[in-house]
């Protein structure tokens, strides 16, 4: 009778590679040890760093972060709208943390653009529901348009001299 034996001397064993994954509606099979993880239906997919061995799933479609020490304004995002004919509805929720005083804010923010394949023009006004700390009441954030190519711009304003982190995520919907 024969065995087969590898000595540890001889080298590493054969790295086990996942062959298939089961998801909600069937399985998905890796081509050439390479599975596509893509969103839909308001899932967003990403990897931090890219590229890098972190991947992310979420429902929000935008997502930005940002560090800021004193009150100059700090672009939070830049989201392309593309050149696509419509309008935008979009909602997000923005969270800022006060390291310096252990201070906080939630916000919902909504708002809509319409979109030419030049031109993105906000209309009406953003709707802001601020829960606030005390001190926390000065903190600005712009919504702004760049034009050819169209962007969404949402820049915060933080305070002098504390170190605040924001993070924001959104969504929206889109018919042209």
């Amino acid at each position: 009778m024969s065995q087969f034996f590898q000595g540890t001397t001889a080298g590493s064993l054969p790295i086990i590679v996942p062959t298939s994954f089961i998801t909600d509606d069937g399985t998905a099979v890796p081509a050439a040890n390479v599975l596509n993880v893509l969103g839909g239906a308001g899932i967003n997919t990403y990897a931090d760093p890219d590229p890098g061995d972190n991947l992310y799933i979420s429902a929000y479609e935008i997502l930005g972060a940002v560090t800021t020490t004193d009150d100059t304004p700090t672009s939070l995002i830049s989201y392309s709208l593309g050149v696509g004919v419509g309008v935008w509805l979009y909602s997000f929720r923005l969270v800022v943390y006060n390291l310096t005083d252990i201070l906080g804010t939630g916000t919902d923010i909504k708002f809509s653009s319409r979109t030419t394949a030049t031109t993105a023009i906000g209309i009406g006004n953003p709707s802001y529901f601020f829960f606030e700390d005390v001190g926390m009441e000065t903190l600005d954030v712009a919504i702004s348009y760049a034009q050819n190519p169209n962007f969404l711009n949402i820049a915060v304003t933080g305070l002098v001299g504390k170190t605040l982190n924001w993070k924001i995520e959104g969504t929206f919907i889109f018919v042209g």
